[in-house]
């Protein structure tokens, strides 16, 4: 496998072009149910990490901090957190560390802003679901389910 290089990057004209073409590419694999690629204004405003091989984006990670709005059993109240909004690598580089490789590099970028991570996954196909990932790997993000509309929620 070629060498990958992971970094957070500021969000440019022809890097948003290539991540909203991403989000059209998991769109059509059908993997996630209810998942439509990414417009514009959903992308601008995240701190944005990218998986890169050769200069070729093949994978990304973004997201924001946000501050909670009340007290839970895993955070207090007004606890600043990264919320992992979205994580793609492309289907010819799954399963090769990438995906953690994010993980890593947007986990170091934010500890110094909080210990908290949290994202949102679905339950289409596990192997497709990031919060899976994270698991896997050993990151402790808090989850918050979204389902099928025939599905129950399992908390």
């Amino acid at each position: 496998m070629p060498t990958v290089t992971v970094t957070e990057e500021s969000v440019t004209a022809d890097i948003l072009t290539v991540l909203i073409r991403l989000s059209a590419d998991w769109e059509a694999e059908n993997s996630c149910y209810g998942y439509r690629k990414n417009e514009r204004v959903e992308i601008y405003g995240n701190r944005v990490f990218l998986a890169r091989t050769g200069g070729d984006i093949i994978g990304y990670l973004f997201g924001h901090m946000k501050m909670s709005g009340t007290a839970n059993s895993i955070m207090p109240a007004k606890t600043p957190f990264f919320e992992v909004v979205e994580l793609y690598v492309k289907p010819q580089y799954r399963s090769t560390g990438i995906g953690k490789q994010l993980f890593s590099c947007a986990e170091a970028a934010v500890s110094n802003d909080t210990g908290f991570y949290h994202t949102e996954h679905c339950h289409q196909k596990l192997e497709s679901d990031p919060a899976f990932l994270y698991r896997r790997t050993g990151h402790g993000f808090l989850e918050r389910q979204t389902i099928q509309e025939d599905q129950q929620c399992l908390r």
